[in-house]
């Protein structure tokens, strides 16, 4: 995405951004995030790293973010101290509910539906959302296949937040996606009065 893009997103809604560049030197990932951090100075948007906690504390990101199979939550925590945000990837209620007592600041939960930014990826559906918005007692992202035609399906599950790569990044005008992904994202809280579940 293009910088004058990229920022026509942050301002329609988007609060927060991973960078996710599997197989490239940690040094360059850092510099990446210098340059996304400067890009952005002027806006009060989160930068989490993708895997790689070296790159996260050079680059002066806000956070990290890891897979099951990356390195343990309790052992970069150990590493990166108590001040940068560890996010953990989670593919079910189990796995959810651990995550707390592993150090975790924050968990994405799926994939809600089909994806292509991540190959394989199994999907779990909005319907485990209300048990793990109950039970993890953390931010819960749902993350994976959602867009526009589709965001409305883990509002109803009460969700307020997502993690959404390609609806916007892929989009014809990303700006416009964000805002009416944020437009229905922020009506969750009347969702959570009704049902009862929220995070």
């Amino acid at each position: 995405m293009a910088p004058s893009a990229l920022l026509r997103a942050f301002d329609a809604g988007v609060d927060a951004v991973q960078l996710r560049m599997k197989g490239v030197p940690t040094q360059k990932i850092a510099e990446q995030a210098l340059r996304l951090r400067a890009l952005l100075r002027a806006r009060p948007t989160l930068i989490f790293v993708n895997d790689d906690f070296e790159a996260a504390i050079a680059g002066r990101a806000d956070g990290v973010h890891l897979g099951q199979e990356d390195a343990p939550v309790e052992r970069v925590r150990q590493k990166v101290g108590p001040d940068l945000l560890i996010g953990l990837s989670t593919h079910g209620l189990k796995q959810a509910q651990a995550a707390r007592a592993r150090g975790a600041d924050y968990i994405g939960v799926g994939a809600m539906f089909p994806t292509t930014t991540k190959g394989g990826a199994k999907v779990v559906g909005p319907e485990v959302l209300p048990r793990i918005l109950r039970s993890a007692r953390m931010p819960v992202f749902p993350i994976g296949g959602i867009d526009v035609h589709n965001v409305e399906r883990i509002v109803a599950q009460g969700a307020g937040r997502a993690a959404i790569a390609r609806a916007i990044v892929r989009a014809e005008d990303p700006a416009k996606a964000a805002r009416v992904l944020r437009f229905v994202l922020e009506r969750a809280p009347l969702v959570d009065a009704m049902t009862g579940s929220g995070d």
